[in-house]
């Protein structure tokens, strides 16, 4: 192996690892409100797993704003112009501002109506309305969070995100745990201690994430503004509509695919939901689980996408090639690992969500099925990250749209329907899906490897009013 590509490993892990973090202790906000409302019982669970995927699509709007700016900072780091980081960091504030009103907007009208949609028992309607309804009043601080962290991460800076993101967790485990039970007695030391409780339940689950999500926001801010590569000290806060517009550009085919994707998966979650109450507490308990154990993909994608657009600022082919496959194979081998060891704690691992029988019993036999999946899925995730990086947001778009719709949504339609096959039948379908896309973008990649560092658009190829001539 060459220094120069030791090196480059070296540097993909080193942004890798608080990345990593960083999701780990974003899905980890989930993860609390499951297992902490999972105690109240599996009505509980589902009206908090109900609106996971409309969740999903409405902060996915965030992602896809987070993605421009994290493609236009990363090429602007590898072109040098230190300048335009710091002016894109002052435009990622609009952005959060204004997107984060919308969603406000969007989430306060359609939260009464979301449960009836979803087909959900009536059992669970109102406190799975409620949850969601709450969690999103601060999603201007949401909105802070996701876009100005994906600032710091375009110049680098991963572990400013990771450890907003820890105060958050431990905040949301905090407020939770006055907040969802009743008064009672506990046992800490051989003491017995009473610990005052509110008793909201689902409610108070989602007063906690409220809380904790403001103060992200807010820490998000002071972690921009101590970061001398994009603080807007001494700057103009002034709108660059230029800037906004390259941002927006990448952003819309990301944007785009979240929304068809979302929507896709919003289709297959109604699809379990018909299958019971319970078959839907399995599938949002396993579902939340098993982030946790691709979570070192999701370290590696923001990682790859960063260096994906340095290396495109430097016009840099022969490292970008050298990044992909790389990364491939790393993430590939680890997560091949990581699914034997999923197999190996799938029961314990369901049953830290729920005490549930049935719902451990088929939580069980779905993480065998996702866990074959891991190492292709791991794969994806790092092409859609290389496309991201380099402005190329339409190809992981066009992929994931045919993938999700024809594989995961007709299939599971087929094999509940037609088949009889449940839900079992319903997570074969998503891990095929999961396993043609990552094939499908290894293919994409080897055909336009070459035009990757080219100008993304129009719009990249014009800055301050002058044409750049680029050269091979």
């Amino acid at each position: 192996m060459s220094i120069e590509r030791k090196v480059m490993l070296r540097t993909l892990i080193a942004l890798s690892i608080p990345a990593c973090i960083d999701f780990m202790l974003q899905s980890a906000l989930s993860y609390a409100d499951y297992i902490m409302v999972g105690k109240l019982g599996s009505n509980a669970s589902a009206a908090v797993g109900l609106t996971q995927e409309v969740n999903y699509l409405l902060r996915g709007v965030l992602m896809a704003a987070g993605i421009g700016v994290v493609s236009y900072i990363s090429v602007s780091m590898g072109k040098r112009q230190y300048k335009d980081v710091k002016r894109a960091s002052i435009q990622s504030f609009y952005m959060s501002a204004v997107m984060g009103l919308i969603l406000l907007a969007v989430s306060f009208v359609s939260s009464p109506f979301l449960p009836e949609w979803m087909g959900a028992d009536e059992t669970i309607r109102a406190d799975a309305s409620s949850y969601f309804r709450i969690i999103y009043l601060p999603v201007v601080f949401i909105s802070l969070n996701m876009i100005l962290g994906s600032a710091l991460k375009g110049v680098g800076d991963m572990k400013t995100p990771m450890y907003v993101n820890a105060f958050m967790n431990i905040l949301n485990i905090a407020l939770n745990f006055l907040l969802i039970y009743n008064s009672r007695t506990i046992a800490v030391a051989g003491l017995r201690l009473d610990v005052w409780g509110a008793g909201l339940g689902v409610k108070g689950s989602a007063m906690g994430t409220a809380i904790a999500s403001v103060v992200g926001g807010v820490l998000m801010i002071i972690g921009v503004y101590r970061n001398p590569l994009v603080s807007p000290i001494g700057e103009r806060f002034t709108v660059n509509m230029k800037i906004i517009k390259r941002c927006i550009v990448t952003a819309i085919p990301v944007l785009l695919c979240r929304i068809t994707t979302s929507l896709g998966r919003v289709v297959f979650t109604a699809f379990i939901t018909g299958l019971g109450t319970l078959t839907l507490a399995a599938h949002t308990i396993t579902f939340t689980a098993e982030s946790a154990f691709y979570m070192a993909v999701v370290g590696a994608q923001t990682a790859v996408t960063t260096l994906a657009g340095n290396y495109k600022g430097e016009r840099n082919k022969q490292k970008l090639n050298q990044l992909t496959i790389s990364s491939c194979a790393l993430i590939a081998s680890l997560m091949f690992v990581v699914g034997i060891i999923m197999i190996a704690v799938a029961k314990p691992v369901i049953s830290f969500f729920t005490a549930d029988a049935d719902v451990i019993y088929i939580g069980t036999r779905l993480f065998y099925i996702i866990a074959v999946n891991e190492a292709i899925f791991g794969v994806s995730m790092v092409m859609e990250g290389i496309f991201n990086g380099t402005g190329d947001t339409k190809s992981p778009f066009i992929v994931s749209i045919a993938t999700l719709w024809i594989v995961r949504v007709l299939g599971t339609w087929i094999v509940i329907n037609v088949l009889g096959l449940g839900i079992y039948g319903a997570w074969i379908c998503m891990v095929s899906e999961n396993a043609v896309r990552g094939i499908a973008l290894l293919i994409r990649y080897n055909f336009v490897k070459d035009n990757l560092i080219q100008p993304s658009n129009k719009l990249e190829a014009i800055e301050n009013g002058k044409s750049i001539q680029w050269h091979s």
